[in-house]
């Protein structure tokens, strides 16, 4: 037997379905264990760090009963995953050849959970990725009955339908990094080229943004330590922020608190934190199925320009007085009024009437234009002056 054309086309627009929405691995899921005729119990489960849109893990064909036994006591029993390294991605191995029918049938997996099901032991699967960060797999237990008429039709299916599984497992990575980053620049009015970093109260990173991994890649400004946990080269920046991990994650503060730090080189740099509990979002960025569900620290990081430099532009773009852009660039710094107050030594409401102020020249009804107008014009690099002339 064979997979029609047909049959492939509609598996193939199936995945990529998923690709648009992760939601439809189930459905993948489904589908292919009714593929080459007998139910094949399927399984497509893996973790991707970088995005957090994992682990996946989906399973279709099993007892309910089973899978819950699987979980409770066998997840890391499983006499097929003592092979796995030695699997190559692309590669489709039937399942004797990750263990033995003759090894697998005096375990107590097999007891347990592959014989009440009708001798799952057959079937295979192939290896989607295996990198840093990133591990995914699929495939099928089928019925030692059905093996010499149906095993050959699953591993050629496994085959043909790997590298479109490989493809929409690489666009969903894609939109679940774009969701995030839009997210958390809108929701906290963060200018373009920010880098991103979500961390949990142990300082362990759980999503990097691609200009947040630049940085961790060049660790002039920040690496990774031991552990995965997130390292600021300045030490005073890092010692504020393992400061900030307990408290604000233990409060999940929704709004943004702001420092400036300089590196050996003499840049500039803009951190800005805000904890949040991602377990009571209305709609997580990073989906239902996330390793990270408690309270963390959003952490946006970009180089400053020469604060003179963007006063002054401030102050020619909009027609503000000194003092207001400088109010103005506070606030898209992320300080709020009486921190600004204080900075300054004089009242909230010297500060307040600035800002009012500042909202009518700008024709803004709100703060959070305000700051986004400022924002765009910090971004857009036309101002921005050496780093000799960074004090």
């Amino acid at each position: 037997m064979s997979v029609t054309v047909e049959q492939f086309a509609d598996l193939s627009n199936l995945v990529i379905a998923a690709a648009m929405e992760p939601g439809r691995w189930q459905d993948v899921a489904d589908a292919l264990s009714r593929a080459v005729g007998p139910q094949v119990c399927t399984q497509i489960i893996g973790y991707d760090t970088h995005t957090n849109s994992a682990p996946l893990a989906v399973a279709s064909g099993y007892d309910p009963d089973i899978l819950k036994l699987y979980q409770e006591h066998y997840h890391q029993q499983n006499p097929y995953a003592a092979r796995f390294d030695d699997m190559r991605v692309g590669d489709v191995v039937p399942a004797a050849m990750l263990c033995k029918p003759n090894d697998m049938i005096r375990t107590a997996f097999y007891s347990d959970l592959l014989r009440p099901m009708e001798d799952i032991y057959c079937g295979g699967g192939t290896l989607l990725f295996r990198e840093k960060g990133r591990v995914f797999v699929f495939g099928g237990n089928m019925r030692a009955k059905d093996q010499d008429r149906y095993e050959d039709t699953w591993l050629s299916l496994c085959a043909n339908i790997a590298p479109v599984m490989r493809q929409s497992l690489e666009v969903n990575r894609m939109i679940s990094g774009l969701s995030f980053e839009n997210w958390a620049l809108s929701q906290h009015n963060l200018g373009s080229q920010t880098a991103l970093v979500l961390i949990d109260p142990n300082c362990r990173i759980h999503y990097a943004s691609a200009e947040a991994e630049r940085l961790l890649q060049a660790g002039e400004v920040m690496k990774t330590g031991l552990f995965g946990k997130l390292q600021f080269t300045c030490e005073e920046a890092h010692q504020v922020i393992t400061k900030q991990t307990g408290p604000l994650t233990s409060r999940c503060a929704p709004h943004m608190r702001s420092l400036a730090f300089k590196t050996d080189r003499g840049q500039r740099w803009t951190c800005r934190v805000a904890g949040m509990d991602l377990s009571q979002l209305e709609w997580s960025p990073f989906g239902k199925a996330t390793q990270q569900q408690g309270p963390a620290l959003l952490i946006a990081l970009k180089p400053e320009s020469c604060r003179f430099e963007i006063n002054k532009a401030v102050q020619v773009t909009f027609g503000l007085s000194e003092m207001e852009a400088d109010t103005a660039l506070h606030l898209a710094e992320g300080m709020t009024a009486a921190e600004i107050a204080e900075s300054r030594e004089v009242s909230i409401h010297t500060v307040r009437n600035q800002i009012k102020s500042a909202l009518s020249k700008c024709g803004c009804r709100r703060q959070a234009d305000l700051v986004i107008a400022v924002d765009r014009l910090r971004t857009t690099g036309a101002h921005t002056a050496p780093l000799s002339a960074i004090t």
